[in-house]
């Protein structure tokens, strides 16, 4: 009875303890090096999806500053310190997220407390690897193949520019590839749903996959804005298709 009792008791304890309130998002911020008084703007996108839009600004204090609000639903935002003319992107969603900004590196912020942002942090440290190893091999490629793309070009070799071509093209789709595949791995993260939706807008984009991808997503990540525009997106190719049929008939 007492160890329940005392369960209890530290139950209520490390609720009360918590910083953040329902329905609430907080970001904590740690800025070592980066003088009291320099101004933080938290930014997101409006509604269009065309400009940035400053929600907070606040200023760094003892090393370290803080953010709270209302959200909906979660959404990428940006942390930027306006005089140092730089930032990084977050997630923010109703709980607590902490960022470890580093002063010399502010893009390379540590981003963690959230299941999201845990998983946003790795994703970006992966991508970063793989936009630079696809950037040495276009570079390789380029020297390696640019004076016969030329000189094929210049002969209306169409054969060999689209061959050099495909292969130039293969070399970058790793980038995308490496996204899609993380999504098809990760059917919890917000970025999946980002992506999947994204997709629509990539080059020789695949319906099937994008609903493959789509149809693997948590039931909540399928409630949010992203998940119900790709439904939207999907039930008007799937309509597009049955409108030539429908018209046969008749």
């Amino acid at each position: 009875m007492k160890k329940i009792v005392s369960v209890i008791i530290l139950s209520l304890v490390l609720f009360s303890c918590s910083k953040v309130k329902k329905g609430e998002f907080l970001i904590t911020g740690v800025a070592k090096g980066i003088e009291n008084g320099k101004m933080v703007v938290l930014q997101t996108q409006d509604e269009s999806g065309m400009m940035m839009m400053p929600v907070d600004t606040v200023k760094v204090k003892d090393g370290k500053f803080e953010f709270k609000g209302k959200i909906k639903e979660p959404k990428i935002y940006s942390i930027i310190f306006p005089e140092l003319n730089n930032g990084f992107s977050l997630i923010v969603e109703n709980d607590e997220a902490k960022v470890e900004v580093y002063k010399d590196s502010i893009q390379s912020s540590k981003i963690s407390g959230t299941y999201n942002n845990d998983e946003f942090y790795k994703f970006n440290l992966d991508m970063k690897k793989i936009g630079k190893s696809v950037e040495k091999k276009m570079t390789d490629f380029q020297n390696k193949n640019m004076a016969a793309f030329q000189e094929a070009n210049a002969k209306q070799d169409t054969a060999t520019v689209n061959r050099i071509m495909k292969e130039a093209n293969k070399i970058q789709s790793a980038y995308t590839d490496n996204m899609i595949k993380y999504a098809s791995e990760h059917p919890k993260s917000f970025i999946s749903a980002l992506i999947v939706e994204s997709m629509f807008k990539m080059p020789k984009s695949d319906p099937k996959k994008i609903k493959e991808l789509y149809e693997n997503l948590d039931d909540d990540l399928k409630g949010l804005k992203s998940g119900k525009n790709i439904k939207k997106q999907l039930d008007a190719l799937d309509g597009a298709k049955k409108k030539p049929a429908a018209a046969a008939v008749k």
